[in-house]
């Protein structure tokens, strides 16, 4: 409650003299709170923009935010934001890729264990053996890139994180 409260108190100081222009044009209750909390030049590019007839929510509110932040950047941040989003967006389609990748392979193995036989020749199984143990040292590292490289080898303890 307090903070609609709050919101009243600022609508009639930020935006005094629009209530019949934001009631005309159907202004979400989102967007009033988003124009009140936002500096005076997205505000006026905002209000703006609703004055033109456009349907404006949240989302266009947050187009302009953006849009002015950019303006004031110098093109050699743009340029770095860019790039550190287009790295961002590779890792994690790599990412997937790898993970992706990674549950096929170990299916592959533990379709490769099931299929051992409970008694044959050792020679047969000590080939298979050497099979998957040679599968199995390729995975491990592709897990640990994915899961981490902390986690408990057989007979430790697991251990709690808190």
């Amino acid at each position: 409650m307090p903070s609609e409260i709050k919101t009243c108190s600022q609508f009639s100081r930020k935006l005094k003299g629009y209530e019949e222009f934001l009631q005309k044009n159907a202004v979400s209750y989102d967007v009033i709170r988003g124009l009140i909390t936002t500096n005076s030049t997205v505000r006026e590019i905002a209000l703006a923009q609703i004055a033109s007839g456009v349907r404006f929510d949240t989302s266009d509110l947050r187009a302009v935010r953006r849009g002015v932040a950019d303006s004031k950047l110098t093109e050699f941040q743009y340029q770095a934001r860019a790039s550190k989003k287009a790295m961002l967006d590779a890792a994690r389609r790599r990412s997937a890729e790898t993970v992706q990748e990674f549950q096929c392979d170990a299916v592959a193995l533990l379709e490769k264990v099931a299929a051992l036989p409970t008694a044959t020749t050792r020679s047969s199984t000590s080939r298979q053996m050497a099979e998957i143990a040679q599968d199995a040292a390729r995975l491990l590292p592709v897990f640990e890139t994915i899961a981490g490289s902390d986690h408990p080898r057989e007979g430790e303890q697991r251990r709690r994180h808190r």
